[in-house]
C-alpha cells in the first residue's frame, strides 16, 4: 500500500495561469473570485485525497496505477521526493499484480528521474510485450547515447526501425486517470467562476464539470509519458547539410517515418524536419514536404487556443490519439486541408516545404 505523503502546512491553491491576468484588478470583485476558485480548489483536493486513499488499498493493477498517475494532484506541498518514492511504490505493486499490463511497465520506464530509481525490469518487460513499439527501442537508444556506446546506438536504432509504431500511451493514460474522477462528485462552483475559467481558457462558455475534471488530469499526464529524443536526433540529424552515415540512413528514415506517423502531435513534429531534408532529392522527397506543410496548417490551427483544448477535445484526443482527434475537429470546421499554394510564415519552415533545404545562411 503506497499512502498519501505527509503535507506541510497548505498554502493556496495554484490558480491556472490562464487565469491570473483575468484576476489581477485589485476589485471586490475580483477578490471574491479568486477566493472562490481557491476555496473550489481546497475542496476537490480533500476530495481527491479521499479517493485516492482508497484507490491506495485496493489489490489490482489499475487501481494501484491510477493512485500513481493521480497522486501529485493532492500533495499539495508535500516533500517532491516522498511523492515520488510513492508514486513508484505503487506502480512496482501494480506491476506485481499484473506483470503484462503494458501501462505500468511504460510508466515505471519513462518517469524514472536519475539515480532515485532503476527502469531496466520495466524495460525488459516492455521489449517482451511490446517489441514492434519503436518508442520502446528509443528509449534504450537514449541511454546508450547519454553513455557514448555508438554500437549499442546503432543495434536500438535497427530494432526501433524494424518496429511498426511509435506509441507513447499518451491517451491511455489520460484515459486511466480520468476513469477514476469521471463520477467523482465535483465541490459547487458558481457560474460567475465558470465563466471566467471559460473565458482564461479561450472558449468564450463557461466551463463544464467535464472541462473541470479534465484539467486536473491532463495537468499530470501530459508532462509524465515523452522520453528523449536527443539520441535520436544526434544520430540521425544533419550537420552542414550532411546527413548520417550510409549504413544509417535506411533505419533512421525508418524510425523518423515511425515517429511520422505518431498519433501525437510531437511525434511529426520531431520527425519531419529531418525527413524532409534526408528525402530532398528522392521520389518519396514531394510527399513528406507536403506531410510538412499540413502539419503546419494543422498546427496553426490548434495553436489558435481554447477550441481545440475544451474537455470534450481533450478526450477524444485520448481515445482517438492527439492528431486523429485534431483532423476530426478541422474536418468538422472546414479547415481539414490548407488552401493551395499556403505556406508557413516562419521561412526556414518554408524553406523545408518549398525544397527539401533550410534557406541559405546570412
Amino acid at each position: 500500500m503506497a499512502p498519501i505523503p505527509d503535507q506541510a502546512p497548505a498554502s493556496p491553491p495554484t490558480i491556472p495561469a490562464s487565469l491570473l491576468a483575468l484576476l489581477t484588478a485589485q476589485t471586490p470583485a475580483a477578490r471574491a473570485t479568486r477566493a472562490e476558485i481557491e476555496r473550489w480548489q481546497r475542496d476537490w483536493n480533500a476530495a481527491l485525497a479521499n479517493r485516492l486513499q482508497q484507490l491506495s488499498t485496493q489489490a489490482d493493477a489499475r487501481s494501484q496505477l491510477a493512485y500513481a498517475l493521480l497522486l501529485p494532484l493532492a500533495s499539495g506541498d508535500a516533500d517532491p521526493a516522498a511523492m515520488q518514492a510513492a508514486r513508484r511504490q505503487a506502480l512496482e505493486r501494480a506491476a506485481q499484480l499484473d506483470p503484462d499490463d503494458v501501462l505500468v511497465a511504460w510508466l515505471q520506464a519513462v518517469d524514472c528521474p536519475g539515480a532515485q530509481c532503476d527502469p531496466n525490469a520495466a524495460l525488459a518487460r516492455l521489449q517482451r510485450l511490446e517489441p514492434d513499439n519503436a518508442a520502446v527501442w528509443l528509449i534504450e537508444l537514449q541511454a546508450a547515447h547519454q553513455r557514448g556506446d555508438a554500437a549499442a546506438v546503432d543495434r536500438y536504432l535497427r530494432l526501433a526501425a524494424a518496429a511498426d509504431r511509435y506509441d507513447l500511451h499518451f491517451g491511455d493514460a489520460g484515459l486511466a486517470g480520468y476513469a477514476e474522477i469521471a463520477e467523482l462528485p465535483l465541490p459547487p462552483l458558481g457560474q460567475a467562476e465558470r465563466e471566467l475559467f471559460g473565458q482564461g481558457m479561450g472558449w468564450k462558455r463557461p466551463a463544464s464539470d467535464v472541462d473541470l475534471r479534465v484539467s486536473q488530469v491532463a495537468a499530470v499526464t501530459s508532462a509524465l509519458l515523452t522520453p528523449a529524443l536527443q539520441g535520436l536526433m544526434q544520430a540521425c540529424g544533419l550537420r552542414d547539410g550532411i546527413g548520417p552515415p550510409p549504413a544509417r540512413r535506411a533505419p533512421c528514415i525508418a524510425v523518423l517515418s515511425h515517429l511520422a506517423g505518431s498519433d501525437t502531435l510531437i511525434g511529426p513534429g520531431m520527425a519531419l524536419p529531418t525527413l524532409v531534408q534526408l528525402t530532398a532529392d528522392g521520389p518519396e522527397g514531394g510527399a513528406w514536404r507536403e506531410r510538412y506543410r499540413l502539419h503546419h496548417w494543422q498546427y496553426q490551427q490548434y495553436s489558435r487556443g481554447g477550441l481545440f483544448m475544451t474537455g470534450e477535445q481533450v478526450l477524444a484526443s485520448w481515445r482517438l490519439g492527439e492528431v486523429p482527434a485534431l483532423q476530426q475537429r478541422l474536418q468538422q470546421l472546414g479547415l481539414a486541408s490548407p488552401p493551395p499554394g499556403w505556406l508557413p510564415s516562419n521561412p526556414y519552415n518554408r524553406a523545408l516545404v518549398t525544397s527539401g533545404r533550410p534557406p541559405p545562411r546570412g
